[in-house]
């Protein structure tokens, strides 16, 4: 009966810990998932300050095309 207890009790204490273990690794995923979600948030943030630059440039060579273009007809 004893030892029939023993291994019971050792089987819970097997189950905790191995609870234990899976919060642990939970909680790992999350913050690894939280590191990539503010990765592809930043990349995206770059990306969209190159956009707007090249439009900026863009916008600036079309005033300079027609200022051109405004000298060569008067």
């Amino acid at each position: 009966m004893k030892l029939k207890n023993l291994f019971i009790v050792i089987l819970m204490f097997i189950g905790l810990l191995s609870c234990n273990i899976n919060k642990e690794q939970k909680a790992e995923e999350l913050r690894l998932d939280s590191i990539r979600r503010a990765d592809s948030i930043a990349l995206l943030q770059e990306q969209q300050r190159l956009i707007d630059s090249i439009n900026t440039v863009s916008l600036e060579q079309q005033a300079i095309a027609d200022s051109i273009q405004n000298l060569v007809n008067n």
